[in-house]
Parts: structure tokens; C-alpha cells; sequence
């Protein structure tokens, strides 16, 4: 592999990543259609974006957290499909999970 194959192939993995993550920030273009219909846009705008953001943010830390007390590394590994929530609800419920 070349200097040049392996930067190439780090650019395209970082793009992949990044999908996710701009998908989800597409909010923050549509709330600014709502300036017209809000009191106190200047204040109020900021505000709820600070706080949806700070609120999604610890939501998702709160699940990582969730997941790393009730799985062991091993499961969280090799949790079938990559889907980690779903191994902890079984771990949780057992059989009535699935």
C-alpha cells in the first residue's frame, strides 16, 4: 500500500463517518425558518439550540453510560449487527426482548 493509497482510504473512511453527523445537523438550518414566529427571536433561538444540543448530548452520553454498566466489553464487542441497545434490552428483559 502507498503513502498515497492509505491517505486516500483515510479520507474516505472519515467522509463515511461524518454522514451521520451531518444528517443530524440539518435541524439547525430549519430553525431559523421559525425566527419569524418566535417572541424574542434573539434571545430565545440561541437558547433552544444550546439546549437541544446540550440535552441530545447528554442523553446519548446517559446511553453509553447505561450500556457500559449493565454489558460486559465482550458483549458490547460483539453485539450481533453492531446493535448494542438491543443486546442490553435482552440482558434487561432476556427472552421477551427479541
Amino acid at each position: 500500500m502507498t503513502a498515497a493509497g492509505g491517505a486516500f482510504g483515510l479520507f474516505i473512511a472519515f467522509c463515511v463517518a461524518q454522514v451521520g453527523s451531518l444528517f443530524s445537523s440539518d435541524a439547525w438550518n430549519n430553525i431559523t425558518f421559525t425566527a419569524g414566529e418566535v417572541k424574542e427571536p434573539r434571545r430565545n433561538i440561541p437558547l433552544s439550540l444550546a439546549g437541544g444540543t446540550a440535552l441530545v448530548t447528554m442523553l446519548y452520553v446517559l446511553a453509553n453510560v447505561a450500556y457500559l454498566c449493565m454489558l460486559p466489553l465482550e458483549k458490547i464487542q460483539s453485539a450481533p449487527d453492531d446493535r448494542v441497545a438491543t443486546a442490553a434490552i435482552e440482558t434487561v428483559f432476556k427472552a421477551r426482548g427479541r
